[in-house]
Parts: C-alpha cells; sequence; structure tokens
C-alpha cells in the first residue's frame, strides 16, 4: 500500500490496492494474477466492523496465525442467491469467536498488519511486526463463493484444524478456485455486471438462474450454462418486468436484477 497516493474514502481510511492489482511481488509468488480482496487502512488497532451478517466458521488470532502470520477473521454468508466467505485479514486483535453469528455493524476486530505487508516498496518481515513495527497496517475485505455440499468433489474452505464442515456435516466448496485469484471475486462490482446470452457460462449465470427459479420463472436446476431453459425463463422475467422479451441479460434487465440481488446482502 502507498498511502500517500491513493484517495481518503472517509472517517480518515485509506483505500489501498484492489481487486487484481499488484502493488507487491507476492501475488505473482503464490501463483495468482493479482490482489484477491480489497484492502482499506483506518489506523493501527482501528475498529474493523461487519460488513455483512454471517457465521464465524475460523479464526487466525495472533497467538496462532497461519503458516505466513496471516491473522483472519472468517465468515460464511447467506443471501437469497449465494453461500459465501467473507473474510477480514491482517488483524491485530479478534473480538469475536468461532460459532458466534456477527450482524452488519458490528465491531468483530481490529485492524493490523500481520502477515504479508509493505509499506512502500519494503516489506514490514514477521520479526519487525513482532518488535511493534505497525507499517503497512490495513484490513483485507474478501469474498469467495462456495457451494455448500455434502458430498465434496473440489477444494474446500479450511480451518486451522483441518477441512470445515458444518453441524449437518455439509463441506463448502470453492467455487472457482482456478480463477486466478483463488475462487475470490470483486465485491465492489454490481453482482450482475456483464452480458449474458445463450452459450455463456460461469458464476453469473448460476446466480441469474437460482434468481429464474426462486421469482417462480423456472423449475430446472442451476447449472452455471446458459441455455435454452434459461433463455425461456429470462423472457418470462423480461415480460413479467416489462422489458423487452429477447432472453438476452443485457443493461435494462441486469439493472433490475442488481436492484433485487446485491454483493454482500439480501
Amino acid at each position: 500500500m502507498n498511502p500517500v497516493l491513493l484517495p481518503q474514502i472517509g472517517n480518515g481510511c485509506i483505500e489501498g490496492q484492489g481487486f487484481g492489482q499488484n502493488y507487491n511481488p507476492s501475488y505473482h509468488a503464490g501463483g495468482l494474477l493479482g490482489h484477491t480482496g480489497i484492502d482499506i487502512a483506518c489506523g493501527y488497532a482501528s475498529p474493523i466492523e461487519a460488513l455483512c451478517e454471517g457465521y464465524v466458521y475460523s479464526l487466525y488470532p495472533i497467538d496462532h496465525p497461519a503458516s505466513d502470520g496471516f491473522t483472519a477473521v472468517y465468515t460464511l454468508v447467506t443471501t437469497p442467491l449465494e453461500t459465501f466467505e467473507f473474510s477480514y485479514g491482517h488483524v491485530s486483535e479478534i473480538d469475536c469467536t468461532i460459532g458466534q453469528s456477527v450482524r452488519t455493524g458490528q465491531v468483530i476486530a481490529k485492524e493490523g498488519n500481520h502477515g504479508t505487508v509493505y509499506a512502500g516498496n519494503i516489506q514490514i518481515t514477521l520479526a519487525m511486526q513482532a518488535a511493534g513495527d505497525t507499517r503497512g497496517h490495513h484490513r483485507h475485505y474478501q469474498k469467495r463463493p462456495v457451494i455448500k455440499t455434502p458430498v465434496l468433489s473440489g477444494r474446500p474452505l479450511q480451518t486451522a484444524q483441518g477441512i470445515y464442515r458444518d453441524d449437518q456435516g455439509n463441506y463448502y466448496q470453492v467455487y472457482d478456485y482456478e480463477n486466478g485469484f483463488d475462487g475470490c471475486v470483486d465485491w465492489t462490482l454490481p453482482l450482475f455486471n456483464r452480458d449474458l446470452f445463450v452459450g455463456r457460462s460461469g458464476y453469473d449465470v448460476l446466480l441469474l438462474q437460482r434468481a429464474m427459479v426462486r421469482e417462480g420463472f423456472a423449475k430446472y436446476t442451476p447449472t452455471g450454462n446458459f441455455g435454452p431453459l434459461t433463455f425461456a425463463s429470462v423472457r418470462q422475467y423480461q415480460q413479467a418486468k416489462g422489458l423487452p422479451t429477447t432472453g438476452y441479460v443485457g443493461t435494462l434487465t441486469r439493472a433490475i436484477l442488481n436492484s433485487t440481488y446485491h454483493q454482500l446482502s439480501a
């Protein structure tokens, strides 16, 4: 992060590295295309509020960090269309516990610099952090869509104790861990941010199909592939909303979908 060159975003906070950017070499070194979340700096030990309601399923506190010194709060979030992991990283203190449900706006941690962080082009090493150097402090907000499943067939969410399973025995499988960002997505964009049509595939198509089923325009099982059944359901949706019945999800259709469904909440 380079706070001198970055804009103020309110309340004395400074926006740092955005999704997909490469301010330091650690992402390419880890086989990624770029940054997996959004960085905001508000001051060392400043309170971090939950951005969405969720269930705390994993923690990496200062006294038991990840192998690279990373500290974080990991929550599972469910909205009408999605289940996803939303995490808060590089924390200095944690004010919640595993198994706790947190509400939007609740203070769950405090800002820190634990793990791989930089101040300008200088890496603040774990030894420097342990010695009290607070440079490079920020909170890292990250969203990773998952699929809740009783039978695991891909990459699961992990905790310090191993693969995570809920009280009903379900796994939470990362939807697209090979997307170049370890399955993470840019949660600052609208949920539907590209045109969708027959032949397209992807996570947004899956969400579109879930929306069509939820609103009563389809009875199919969402697959993430836009075919004839999706086309027909979109036309019915468009007709009900007073839109041209093209079956093509363009600007007007996306605007209505995005007014109903959001990245972090119902």
